[in-house]
């Protein structure tokens, strides 16, 4: 018997070290990035800790001039702003509203559920999301009994006036709009004070 490998078995052995090396190299190689401190360990700076990268000396940004406070006090600052809301909404100052952009930013928040006219009549609802009471003039409520109650059918708290009601003012609407009411969520988190106030002067335009 020879001692010598035929071309076969050598080109066998030659494929199971290269085979071996790479798997090697797949397990070693991501470890590396923990000598660099490269994202797995990244450093991060304490709230309101010193830091060197702004020329402030602080690690935390002022907000800008007109941002709205969604939570405050200490509630909320314990449960990272999911609670102690703001109840009230600010005042989205003394400009007149864009009915422009009230109007594009309805079509893209409100109207899936309000429709494009405010007749209620959106795609969410269509499909069977509770209807809520329309904005247009002479388009008949949900039903008379949700309506007497609520105008979101079987809703626990109402989004929206109750036919018969006066007309709630431009402060109430933005109010629902940031907050939320009955079944329709808050939209502070995606709608600021004078988007909503947009929204609200498009709105009356609706009635």
């Amino acid at each position: 018997m020879s001692g010598r490998w035929t071309a076969a078995e050598a080109a066998a052995r030659h494929t199971t070290a290269c085979v071996g090396l790479l798997l090697a190299c797949c397990i070693l190689l991501p470890g590396c990035q923990r000598v660099t401190r490269d994202m797995a360990d990244q450093p991060r700076g304490r709230f309101a800790g010193a830091s060197t990268f702004f020329a402030d000396g602080q690690s935390g940004r002022p907000p800008p001039a007109d941002a709205v406070p969604y939570a405050m006090g200490d509630r909320a600052a314990i449960s990272s702003g999911r609670e102690g809301r703001v109840a009230s909404s600010p005042s989205p100052g003394g400009d007149e509203p864009d009915l422009a952009r009230g109007h594009a930013r309805y079509l893209i928040f409100c109207a899936p559920c309000h429709g494009a006219t405010g007749a209620s009549d959106g795609e969410v609802v269509r499909r069977g999301f509770p209807r809520p009471v329309p904005f247009a003039r002479g388009v008949p409520a949900a039903g008379a009994g949700a309506a007497a109650s609520d105008p979101v059918a079987g809703a626990p708290a109402a989004s929206g006036p109750v036919p018969g009601d006066p007309i709630p003012s431009d402060a109430a609407v933005r109010a629902i709009i940031l907050q939320g009411r009955g079944v329709m969520p808050a939209f502070a988190d995606r709608i600021d004070a004078r988007d909503a106030a947009a929204i609200a002067a498009f709105v009356r335009t609706l009635r």
